[in-house]
């Protein structure tokens, strides 16, 4: 079985309300320090959930989707795919 990615020491936890309450370029520079691998892999879940709501090709449709996807995973502590 693969190793996990390594998360680079840098990356550290933010609690959601932490992260919504940043600005664009904070959260913006935080993305970028994610390796490609887990981007790509967020990436396609999210297009995957828009696509399964029939919320694609719709930027406010999408926005919905994700504002549901944040609502749910602070109401039920969901961890993000791939860092379980």
């Amino acid at each position: 079985m693969p190793n996990p990615p390594s998360v680079p020491e840098n990356l550290a936890y933010h609690a959601l309300a932490e992260l919504q309450a940043m600005e664009l370029e904070a959260l913006n520079a935080l993305w970028e320090l994610v390796p490609t691998d887990r981007q790509r892999q967020y990436r396609d879940v999210l297009l995957a959930e828009v696509r399964r709501q029939g919320a694609a090709g719709s930027d406010h449709l999408e926005q919905q989707v994700i504002r549901l996807l944040l609502e749910r995973y602070e109401a039920q502590a969901l961890v993000p795919v791939g860092a379980r």
